[in-house]
């Protein structure tokens, strides 16, 4: 069953890709691009099916809220080969914790490795696509603790809308650099590892994100 958040970040997508078919009408010259290297980090906010887990904390803890949605922090880099395409490599990092009274019951930790392209189709938008391996692992602390872990592979696909330096500056009370900009991602990820544990199966951080994010280019 999808979540309210779930609703409204599937409208925001559909109207973010029919926007940018839109605007691809009227497109000006792409800025000059070619050749830089950008590092960039930044926050997600994450919706997370964790169906087996969540279920698994329902039947044994039910005064445990079962677990939808979280953040995570991600780091890259990527070189401009042209002033559309940029290929480049990116960290992610999620960890949910289900606990009780302080206690912890369960705790997943998932990152991901993952080789990135991102597509400038105007200067307002782009399309991010990202192929890697996550490595997923599983803490279960009931009377005897149980680890288990998994890797498998997994992506992501989405937009993503550039914050020029100088837009920064409106919003700031001192001059931005150059060299710095941010952008604003939204997209899904596609992430289901396998686990061997007789309890759950899988550890699955598929479903829905939106980040934010500050790029140094040089």
């Amino acid at each position: 069953m999808k979540t309210p958040i779930s609703k409204f970040l599937i409208f925001v997508l559909i109207s973010l890709i029919c926007l940018t078919f839109i605007f691809t009408s009227y497109t000006q010259a792409l800025t000059e691009i070619k050749g830089s290297i950008e590092q960039y980090g930044g926050i997600n906010y994450n919706e997370l099916k964790l169906n087996a887990i969540n279920n698994y904390i329902k039947n044994n803890y039910p005064d445990i809220p079962q677990i939808h949605t979280d953040r995570s922090i991600f780091v890259g880099v990527r070189r401009w080969q042209t002033n559309n395409l940029a290929i480049g490599i990116e960290v992610e990092r999620i960890e949910t914790k289900w606990k009780n009274n302080n206690h912890i019951k369960a705790i997943t930790r998932t990152t991901g490795y993952l080789t990135t392209a991102f597509y400038r189709i105007t200067n307002l938008f782009s399309v991010k696509t990202a192929l890697g391996g996550y490595s997923s692992s599983l803490s279960l602390f009931s009377g005897k603790d149980l680890y288990d872990s998994g890797l498998n592979f997994g992506g992501k696909l989405g937009l993503y809308i550039p914050v020029p330096a100088q837009n920064l500056d409106d919003y700031l009370p001192y001059n931005v650099p150059e060299t710095f900009s941010g952008d604003v991602y939204l997209g899904y990820r596609f992430s289901k590892v396998r686990i061997n544990n007789q309890y759950i199966n899988n550890i699955d951080y598929s479903g829905l994100e939106i980040s934010t994010s500050l790029n140094i280019s040089f």
